[in-house]
């Protein structure tokens, strides 16, 4: 079997399977069993641009919904990491008068409640809808959406551009990478910064942590494939 990389059009080789797999976190009735959903779990790397990408992906909203089952404010470790990281950023890059910084996939707001906090504007960009309405319950502004160019220009256009767009453990769950970065340059002023982690992929080699390879993850980056991937928009890694 051959499949098209996502970034390059390559054609590329899955080098293993996982075989027929359901979505993770997707918790059944029992009388939902008989149309549980399962895709194959193929991981391949393209030669030509160096992603390492999974071959077949299930829709996207067959994994972020209205009942998604991860809340970030489940893990005190994930939301005092948060908060040094919104620290980190509110230091290094919202120097500017007002500044305003966008969250792509903000989850329950664990990490944007840090700037409300501070009276920074803020928006998040969440699309499952349960986890947004727990955010904006504890204050924190929240839109209900995939994030993507037509996104990016509502946001533009009814708030004004972002000093930092950050995200934490998202970038590698959005197929369309080009059409992502074409939003995130929309959306940032000509000084912004884009700021995100996401699982790294010698990490995922040297610890052979191979449970990083599922359905969310349609990507493991490396810092060579981002920089070939971000690059073809303008973009520099820092």
């Amino acid at each position: 079997m051959t499949s098209n990389c996502r970034v390059c059009k390559t054609t590329t080789h899955p080098f293993m399977s996982f075989g027929k797999m359901p979505i993770a976190n997707g918790f059944l009735d029992s009388t939902d069993f008989e149309r549980e959903y399962f895709y194959e779990l193929k991981p391949m790397f393209c030669e030509n641009c160096l992603t390492f990408q999974i071959s077949e992906q299930p829709d996207p909203e067959k994994m972020f919904h209205q009942n998604y089952a991860f809340f970030s404010r489940t893990s005190n470790r994930m939301v005092n990491h948060f908060k040094s990281y919104a620290d980190w950023v509110t230091e290094q890059y919202l120097t500017n008068v007002d500044p305003f910084v966008v969250e792509i996939g903000s989850n329950d707001g664990s990490m944007l409640k840090n700037f409300s906090r501070k009276n920074i504007r803020h928006l998040g960009i969440e699309p499952s809808s349960n986890v947004a309405e727990e955010a904006r319950k504890h204050g924190v502004n929240t839109l209900c959406s995939f994030f993507n160019l037509t996104t990016a220009k509502k946001i533009a256009s009814e708030h004004g551009y972002a000093d930092a767009l950050i995200a934490a453990n998202v970038m590698c769950h959005i197929p369309d990478l080009h059409g992502l970065a074409q939003g995130i340059d929309h959306l940032l002023n000509p000084m912004g910064v884009l700021v995100f982690e996401e699982p790294y992929l010698g990490d995922m080699i040297k610890n052979t942590a191979y449970d990083q390879i599922y359905d969310e993850h349609v990507y493991i980056f490396s810092a060579r494939s981002v920089i070939n991937i971000f690059s073809k928009h303008g973009f520099e890694l820092i």
